[in-house]
């Protein structure tokens, strides 16, 4: 049986490339965003410090007694302690920086020292999983170490993968069949509304309508096939190794998303942060927010309060609510992927607006 493949990239180039494929790695590396623990423990010496006990007490001058101090008197106190606190702790800011100074600069003469070399528990044929090459390997130790500054190692879902480094799949954007969809999506919410409507609770004010994709939609999507197909396949740092056999939701979200690459400049990242499989952006993701969630869904319909939940939460976010769907039929002995794409709409009742 066919196998899919998850791709590791352990290159920065190749990383930074995939942008021009618009398609959404996933982060893999170890990256340090904290201190390490010789800095940590260094740091929390330094600030423990004794608790101080102010009493506010003074002896008189004139007759030797002690007693309590004044309301001015006390304030004077307070404004000596401040200083002195405010001091002491300038004091210790810059013995700390001092010590972690002390400590990086060991740190480092310590690695320039040290030759790096690949330990015994990561070499041999008993690790399946990383069937890479002595330099890919080499830098992903980097990673783990923490002595490398560049992007992190990668990995691309089997969709991506597919889509990537093997032949596109026959994709047709079907509106007659997001019609039809969206029709029976409608029907099935049918029974959920009308026990609603009968409960003793205020009246619904905006219905959820599913309809074909239209707002923000490409003009030209599935117009032509615009991939790039030079994604170096061979290269020393591009790992690709099975994950499970092939599954029919790896081909249909493969569908799906080079429907949406199809005569676009539309760009694609995961979109778990609002309950989608993908969102949509209009350029580059470090240029704009996301337009759009959009759910690939399987041949059962979704449950009228999945559909509720879904768009409520992204209409919130100011975001599209798109659904998906394939249907892979067989035309002159070739599988044609037919993707259709439906908007959940959120309408107010006795409005048109959406």
């Amino acid at each position: 049986m066919e196998q899919s493949q998850i791709t590791v990239v352990f290159s920065s180039e190749l990383t930074q490339a995939l942008s021009e494929h618009r398609l959404p790695p996933l982060y893999v590396g170890v990256r340090r965003i904290r201190p390490s623990a010789t800095v940590v423990a260094a740091r929390q010496s330094m600030e423990r410090t004794s608790p101080q006990t102010v009493t506010f007490t003074i002896t008189d001058s004139e007759t030797g007694v002690e007693r309590r101090m004044n309301r001015q008197e006390k304030k004077e106190l307070k404004l000596k302690l401040r200083q002195e606190q405010h001091l002491a702790k300038k004091q210790r800011k810059q013995l700390q920086l001092q010590e972690e100074a002390a400590l990086h600069a060991e740190a480092d003469a310590r690695s320039k020292k040290r030759k790096r070399s690949i330990p015994d528990f990561l070499k041999g044929d008993h690790l399946y999983h990383l069937p890479i090459n002595p330099a890919a390997l080499e830098q992903e130790w980097a990673d783990l170490a923490g002595e490398r500054n560049k992007v992190p190692p990668v990995a691309i879902a089997p969709p991506m993968s597919r889509i990537l480094l093997e032949q596109p799949l026959s994709v047709l954007v079907d509106d007659d069949l997001a019609q039809s969809w969206a029709i029976a999506l409608k029907q099935s919410m049918q029974a959920a509304e009308q026990v609603r409507q009968a409960e003793e609770m205020r009246a619904m004010v905006y219905d959820v309508v599913p309809a074909v994709w239209s707002r923000m939609r490409p003009e030209s999507m599935g117009t032509n096939d615009t991939l790039v197909s030079s994604f170096p396949k061979d290269d020393d740092l591009l790992s690709t190794f099975p994950l499970r056999d092939v599954s029919s939701a790896d081909l249909e979200r493969a569908a799906v998303i080079q429907a949406l690459h199809a005569g676009t400049s539309l760009h694609v990242s995961c979109g778990a942060k609002f309950g989608s499989d993908y969102l949509l952006y209009e350029a580059p993701r470090d240029e704009c927010h996301a337009f759009a969630g959009l759910r690939v869904l399987s041949s059962k319909f979704p449950t009228a309060y999945d559909m509720t939940g879904y768009v409520r939460c992204l209409h919130t976010a100011a975001k599209l609510a798109l659904l998906a769907k394939v249907e892979p039929r067989s035309e002159q002995g070739t599988v044609v992927y037919h993707v259709a794409f439906v908007e959940l709409a959120l309408i107010k009742i006795g409005s048109t607006k959406r």
